[in-house]
């Protein structure tokens, strides 16, 4: 079999008597057909004589010197992909095609902007050039429609079928003949015929998308390479929950939903360097990206994709690419035949093999994540392994160019763990353990986190037998044993996971921040406490070595990276960690959680983050930091306005009980423990509370006071990232005593007693005081203080309202002195809407006779009499006083 192959389809020879599986196999000149182990023919491409449609609708022939032989693809798809290869190649070596040059002018989506383009259409592709030089290209057999813009006569769009289109207008020609030369050409070369459509100008050219910053994950800014202008344009990559945005300002340019996303890629040439592919993509190469925050990007797109799933998208680290490129959309669906295929290859390979990265990268290609091998022995992830432990040796030994063979090899040793056998018995990998030990103690980022992406396929259970979770079991506690004689792979993953914390620190491109993150995986999956796949005693013991004090420090500081992925990671972690320590370990990780400003960073991200996942996790790991322990709770007191404070006594709606089945498929489902039965208070509650306006008489919380907590806690934090850094104090603790917040829109309030009066009077059945009598007499001692009319009225108007729902537990007002000439001295003053304010509460409080009867022998009618003459009082006259 070659290993030098470019492109690989897998077809059905039809014969007479019996059809045969054949791989057909493009190399840089020969096509090679293999049956098996067999060559049945390998002819130069200037000998094909032709290819075309069959008479079947996913059949094609192919004209070869004295024969004509017909081949059965799996789709008609899969058969405009054969034909499209077949007539890529004739035409790359021996020139046998057709082509036609066009001067068009293309119109770009959202911007309008129009570009003379010329344009090549031929029976393999439609083509963009800048001169000599091709800057886009896609299949001609991947264009699904054409359609004619009704508004005007000189313009038409391509559609293709990753949804993308094109849109054209023609100078000094006719569309029709534009239209008709390529619906012969797809007709001719690929058996299929497509009909013009009339679609509106605004169907084809939406109007521009502008992109809210709360609706951004992150975003970065980056150079993407234009192919148009062959240089890199400014434009910021965007996150939201469900697409990746390319945006230029605000302004977005392209949205790629997040589950079309197929390939990441790195460059080993270029740290900053790296490439995104999209599923069903017409295009023939990548989109390639520049950024020094590159490894954060990725480590955030794993987060959210999926390192470690069937059908999230593939990530190579390599760094190193394959010479041709071939879409998604050409690959055959793997089956036993075809895995057999690739497998007869890898047993060939040895380190020294020439095509050894070549077929290495062959196989990733061919054998999607989501295929499950059906392999009966391991002899094929034995030799990975054999290969992965020389090689590292070589690296260890200075050879720096097995780095990228090495991530290959664990590329491809991840794909075959999908097979039962395979997985059930990694556990017997002979010095599997000691590998992957020396592997997450590698110099090389890259190797680091394929190491520990590797590693979590081993202890995670695939979903294809997901009900075999012994096997699980196993592999978690071989390969992540606590006992350093059995396995030191653990020693070696915090070892490395403290190290790298410790430079990413100073590290302001944030290089480690991908390795990081893929060790944290690890960290997440081996804490899941799913009892089924977790031994109590080694569950014990291996929260008892996360706890350990250097440990939790890098964890601290890890939670609050910048970097959203190794955040969530890292307090899903130690939301574990508490909830599982002894009460005397609490107590000491509380202090130590509140000294190094962990507790209040996690009180931001229950606040702060744009991810609700983050929010949920954080709002319960604050409860487990400070529940129970009085100076962390004084800090929240010092931080939130008493009213908010209260949601924590309140009880959260109870749960619908969980049914067997449910339990069952949540454990399935891999869903992380919430076990957080050490608290008692409503934390979640709590921070719920803090995402809406609430305003009520005890509680006044909105957008402004939300800015203003958020901005104190990243003030404070900034503040002592600051100073930790200038007096490189790595043991710095946080004075916590002298911090709170200080709201500006709450001091601007009316306050009694932790109830807002201007509320009270909206909502006046809303408030229920305990002792209403204290109640009146603070807000009297704050009216003889006050200077402003307006709040000497709303301090008498609650006074009112008080003393009227209240006048029985009030009785008589001793302050009746006070307010007689109090109303003497607003007369004075000409504050007349104030005295009769005052006069109001005096009224009020007459449903108490006594007070009657002191209003009069202190003069009081007469004062009152010289009010209403001068101002008026609803329902209210001289008489009636």
């Amino acid at each position: 079999m070659s290993g030098d192959a470019l492109v690989t389809l897998f077809v059905t020879k039809e014969k007479f008597f019996k059809n045969s599986k054949r791989a057909l196999v493009f190399n840089e000149k020969t096509l090679v057909s293999y049956e098996n182990d067999q060559t049945k023919f390998k002819l130069p491409y200037r000998e094909i004589e032709g290819a075309g449609p069959g008479s079947k609708p996913n059949q094609f022939t192919l004209k070869i010197p004295q024969m004509l032989e017909t081949y059965i693809a799996e789709t008609p798809s899969r058969k405009e992909s054969a034909l499209a290869f077949l007539n890529e190649f004739r035409k790359k070596v021996s020139r046998k095609g057709e082509e036609n040059n066009i001067d068009l002018l293309q119109v770009k989506s959202y911007t309008e902007e129009v570009l003379a383009t010329t344009t090549v259409i031929s029976n393999v592709s439609i083509s963009k050039l800048d001169g000599d030089r091709v800057y886009s290209s896609k299949f001609l057999k991947d264009l699904e429609r054409i359609s004619t813009v009704e508004e005007e006569q000189e313009s038409f769009v391509f559609h293709f079928s990753d949804g993308s289109k094109t849109y054209y207008k023609i100078q000094g020609g006719v569309v029709s003949s534009v239209v008709d030369y390529t619906r012969k050409l797809l007709k001719k070369h690929y058996g299929r015929s497509i009909t013009p459509s009339v679609v509106k100008r605004e169907s084809v050219l939406p109007p521009p998308i502008e992109l809210p910053p709360a609706q951004r994950l992150f975003g970065f800014p980056i150079k993407k390479f234009s192919k148009r202008l062959n240089a890199n344009e400014n434009r910021v990559l965007c996150l939201t929950a469900e697409n990746l945005c390319i945006c230029d300002g605000a302004t977005v340019l392209s949205v790629h939903p997040l589950n079309t996303i197929l390939h990441v890629s790195i460059y080993e040439e270029d740290c900053n360097k790296f490439s995104i592919t999209y599923s069903k993509s017409s295009k023939t190469s990548p989109s390639i990206f520049f950024c020094d925050e590159r490894d954060t990007i990725l480590a955030n797109l794993m987060n959210i994709c999926g390192s470690n799933t069937a059908d999230g998208p593939v990530f190579d680290l390599s760094g190193t690419h394959r010479e041709y490129y071939i879409p998604d959309s050409c690959l055959s669906t793997p089956d036993p035949d075809i895995e057999e295929y690739f497998l007869r290859k890898l047993a060939r390979l040895n380190v020294k093999s020439a095509d050894l990265v070549p077929v290495l990268k062959e196989f990733l290609l061919f054998m999607p994540q989501s295929y499950s091998f059906q392999t009966k022995d391991r002899r094929g992830i034995a030799h990975m392994f054999e290969m992965l432990q020389f090689l590292n040796q070589m690296y260890e030994k200075g050879n720096e160019q097995c780095a990228s063979v090495i991530i290959d090899i664990l590329s491809v040793i991840q794909r075959l763990l999908s097979s039962r056998i395979n997985f059930s018995e990694a556990k017997g990998i002979k010095n599997g353990a000691q590998t992957f030990s020396d592997l997450l103690r590698s110099q090389e980022d890259r190797i680091v986190a394929a190491a520990a992406l590797t590693l979590l396929r081993i202890i995670e259970v695939p979903k294809a037998f997901s009900k075999e979770l012994k096997s699980e079991a196993a592999n978690k506690a071989f390969y992540l044993s606590t006992e350093d004689k059995v396995s030191p792979i653990l020693n070696a993953l915090l070892s490395t996971l403290i190290q790298h914390a410790g430079q990413s620190v100073s590290d302001l491109e944030r290089r480690h921040n991908l390795s990081i993150s893929c060790l944290l995986d690890i960290l997440v999956s081996q804490l899941n406490s799913r009892s089924n796949t977790t031994d109590k005693a080694w569950f014990r013991d291996v929260v008892l070595k996360m706890s350990r004090g250097r440990v939790m420090i890098t964890l601290f500081e890890l939670a609050r990276s910048p970097c959203f992925a190794i955040a969530l990671k890292t307090t899903i972690i130690l939301k574990v960690i508490f909830t599982q320590i002894s009460t005397e370990q609490l107590l000491t990780a509380q202090n130590t959680a509140r000294q190094q400003l962990s507790l209040l960073f996690q009180i931001f991200q229950a606040v702060n983050s744009r991810l609700k996942q983050q929010r949920n996790e954080s709002a319960e790991l604050v409860g487990l930091m400070a529940e129970g322990n009085e100076e962390s709770m004084r800090l929240i007191s010092r931080i939130f306005p008493p009213g908010l404070v209260h949601v924590l006594e309140t009880k959260e709606p109870e749960k619908k009980k969980e049914s067997g089945i449910e339990r069952r498929r949540r454990i399935l489902r891999n869903v992380q423990s919430s076990d957080t039965s050490r608290t008692k208070k409503n934390w979640i509650g709590f921070f719920k509370a803090l995402s809406r306006d609430i305003r009520t008489p005890t509680t006044l919380w909105n957008a402004d006071t939300r800015n203003e907590v958020i901005k104190a806690i990243s003030e404070e934090i900034d503040l002592y990232e600051r100073d930790k850094e200038n007096n490189q104090d790595t043991n710095k603790i946080w004075n916590h005593e002298e911090f709170s917040v200080h709201y500006d829109t709450l001091e601007r309030e009316l306050i009694i007693f932790d109830t807002y009066l201007g509320v009270i009077l909206e909502q006046p059945d809303q408030l229920t005081l305990s002792d209403p009598a204290t109640y009146l007499y603070q807000c009297f001692h704050k009216l003889i203080m006050e200077t402003n009319d307006e709040n000497r009225i709303r301090y008498l108007n609650v006074m009112a309202w008080c003393y009227r729902n209240y006048a029985t537990q009030i009785g008589v007002v001793s302050c009746y002195p006070n307010l007689i000439q109090l109303l003497k001295d607003y007369i004075a003053n000409n504050s007349l809407a104030v005295a009769g304010a005052l006069l109001e509460f005096i009224l009020s409080s007459f449903k108490d006779n006594r007070n009657i009867r002191r209003f009069i022998d202190l003069n009081g009618v007469e004062t009152a009499a010289e009010v209403l003459r001068d101002t008026h009082c609803p329902n209210t006259s001289a008489e009636t006083v």
